[in-house]
């Protein structure tokens, strides 16, 4: 529970916990314990950014191959954490951006 203690710690003292997240089968356990501490223990995510560390190219975020569907699957849509404090590459920038 180091990630859900780092939250209330920095929540308690009126800080940002600023977190760096990933995709892919190893982190769906924490994610799942994540959303699990939000629903029958009342963690909040509203102190809380997230950074994702990558997107595929070229990617809609409605793909339900998309980074940003695996996290909202996964955990966004489970936890009260702002939309905007959420980072994840943008897959549909032109290459020249």
């Amino acid at each position: 529970h180091q990630i859900a203690d780092l939250i209330k710690e920095k929540a308690k003292n009126n800080e940002q916990a600023v977190i760096g997240l990933a995709t892919g089968s190893t982190p769906t356990q924490i994610y799942d314990e994540l959303v699990r501490l939000h629903r029958e223990e009342g963690l909040s995510f509203q102190n809380v950014t997230t950074f994702n560390l990558d997107e595929y190219f070229p990617m809609d975020p409605d793909s339900i191959h998309s980074y940003v569907y695996f996290m909202k699957e996964y955990l966004f849509d489970h936890i009260d954490i702002k939309p905007e404090n959420v980072h994840i590459p943008d897959g549909t920038l032109s290459r020249d951006e």
